[in-house]
């Protein structure tokens, strides 16, 4: 019994994430339909305690395989050219760690932006590497990076201390006429977090 209990509540879960993060998660954004319940919408109301309970963590979904608990960091990388961030997901169940990362060109981050990733502004980069929890550490060899088709959201804005928080709702499917070894399917929920 305990089993199957479990048992649904992960398929619920999959199917929560799903729903939240599989389509761009800016109400009206061209695929949405309107149908869909977004994780992120616009006026910061976060809708993913809505689905996962309240005080909602990080989730990962990779490949089919999905942990409600992996371990989140963040990691800030600042450079002379621009504001740089990775976020790390470990999970005890998946064997693959996962990180996304961004960088905005050309200073700080503006405060308080959310972001299509479907349709960054030019300024803004977002990348997936998977292998690595912290791809900037030197022992990171990335098994695969994938650079572009992701849907979702980001927000970013800053801390008293100036340090950037990261809100993700990112989705990510392969495209099957060119197949990848690592990343197939991903999804990531990472509330906000700060990277210091």
């Amino acid at each position: 019994m305990a089993y199957r209990r479990r048992l649904t509540l992960l398929v619920l879960a999959a199917a929560a994430l799903s729903v939240g993060c599989n389509h761009d998660a800016l109400p009206g954004s061209p695929g949405d339909g309107g149908a869909l319940l977004d994780l992120l919408v616009s006026g910061g109301e976060d809708l993913s305690g809505a689905l996962f309970g309240a005080k909602v963590g990080p989730r990962v979904s990779l490949n089919g395989a999905v942990d409600l608990a992996p371990t989140l960091t963040a990691h800030y990388l600042p450079l002379d050219c621009c504001e740089a961030v990775s976020l790390g997901f470990k999970s005890a169940t998946i064997a693959t760690p996962v990180a996304v990362m961004w960088r905005y060109q050309g200073g700080l981050a503006p405060a308080d932006v959310t972001l299509d990733l479907a349709a960054l502004p030019m300024a803004w980069s977002v990348w997936a590497a998977a292998g690595c929890d912290d791809p900037w550490a030197s022992s990171c060899v990335p098994a695969e990076i994938v650079r572009e088709g992701f849907t979702g959201s980001m927000t970013v804005s800053h801390d008293g201390a100036g340090a950037p928080i990261t809100t993700l709702c990112l989705s990510y499917q392969e495209d099957p006429s060119a197949p990848r070894t690592v990343l197939h399917q991903l999804q990531l929920w990472a509330p906000p977090v700060a990277a210091h």
